[in-house]
């Protein structure tokens, strides 16, 4: 059958639509259709970025040169390790701050910028029956598993002190470099901790 529209928004001159193309490369969510005879400026998605760039240009340059250090992302070219760097999230937590909960269905990875955090198992049904189980540390990431599983998370993940994470979803990660599975199987013995994980996520993606 026929796909009918259902009118969501009007944008009249000064108007801007259609940004989050530029910000994430997701899908478009909406139709824009001319009402009228009208003239409208675009900007392409590489011209923003450029702007974007050269505006922060120091600070990008090092976002660049910390993630290079990462080792998960030691497969990936100087090219892909930019694509990520523009599509990357800095979040800050003060101390005790939960960032990732056991149990909870999500797909971000964080790595560590600044700062420390520490990842706890909840053994019992008390809020006092967690047992710490690894800290995390400046360029350290975690939460990657959920990447490449899509699995419930496994562990709490709090600040120690006030912190700074890098962040990136799956979907963005997936957008910039290809799934991370694929990444990491590059060099396949490099990460012999990811082996079983990556083998789960090819399974689920077919």
């Amino acid at each position: 059958g026929t796909t009918s529209l259902v009118k969501v928004a009007d944008a009249g001159p000064g108007s801007a639509f259609g940004e989050l193309a530029l910000l994430h490369g997701y899908p478009r969510s909406t139709t824009a259709v001319a009402a009228e005879d009208s003239e409208v400026w675009c900007l392409d998605r590489e011209v923003f970025r450029n702007i974007i760039v050269r505006s922060n240009d120091k600070r990008f340059k090092e976002l660049v040169k910390f993630l290079s250090t990462i080792e998960i992302f030691s497969e990936l070219t100087i090219t892909e390790i930019t694509r990520l760097a523009e599509l990357m999230q800095e979040q800050s937590f003060e101390a005790d701050d939960a960032i990732i909960e056991q149990g909870d269905q999500d797909s971000r990875m964080y790595i560590v910028r600044d700062g420390e955090t520490v990842a706890c198992v909840k053994k019992g049904k008390g809020e006092g029956d967690e047992t710490e189980v690894k800290r995390y540390r400046n360029g350290e990431c975690f939460g990657e598993t959920a990447l490449l599983t899509g699995e419930p998370r496994k562990a709490s993940v709090y600040a120690t002190k006030p912190t700074k994470c890098m962040s990136i979803s799956d979907a963005a990660f997936t957008s910039a470099v290809g799934p991370l599975s694929e990444v990491l199987s590059r060099n396949h013995d490099k990460h012999p901790k990811y082996h079983k994980a990556i083998e789960q996520s090819r399974k689920m993606r077919g």
